[in-house]
């Protein structure tokens, strides 16, 4: 199962490339530029596309990372709830419905999410980890990652995501 998710994560991660639309655009450096926010904003999930940039000459000066434990995530996900006719997610401990089980917005049956369970959860973190900690570690050693407290509050975490980009 593991092998299987990994390899449905790293396929994913192919097909959409952040980078792309950079490559192949032409010479008007505004458009550039943001392409290169959107493409960076989207994520870089590997190591070979932060390296690409250093090659297209594009310097990366703020790299932020929200940390937030594996265990913390995996109890999150746990929690999450949707409903089953209209879609809407609930989380029993942080934003629960009024009635247990039953939707606020149309009364139909709220369930947990097959791919929610701690396993499946645990076994996407290891994919995530394979992929992403060596880009991690490659804006670290350029002394241009940021880390934020990911279990901070809300209006905590946006506070130190505004001071770094501001500072």
């Amino acid at each position: 199962m593991e092998e299987q998710m990994k390899a449905k994560d790293e396929q994913l991660a192919k097909e959409v490339d952040p980078l792309e639309c950079v490559r192949h655009q032409g010479g008007d450096d505004g458009l550039k530029r943001l392409l290169i926010r959107l493409a960076l904003g989207a994520g870089l999930h590997h190591l070979a596309q932060a390296e690409e940039l250093v090659g297209m000459g594009i310097r990366v000066n703020k790299a932020l990372l929200i940390n937030v434990p594996d265990d913390v995530l995996v109890d999150r996900v746990q929690g999450r709830v949707v409903c089953d006719k209209c879609g809407t997610s609930y989380h029993l401990k942080n934003n629960p419905p009024a009635a247990e089980g039953v939707c606020d917005k149309c009364g139909g049956r709220l369930e947990a999410r097959k791919d929610d369970r701690p396993e499946t959860v645990r076994a996407r973190l290891k994919v995530y980890h394979d992929l992403t900690d060596p880009v991690v570690e490659f804006y670290r050693n350029r002394g241009v990652l940021s880390e934020i407290d990911g279990t901070a509050s809300i209006d905590e975490a946006t506070a130190e995501i505004l001071k770094i980009l501001e500072g």
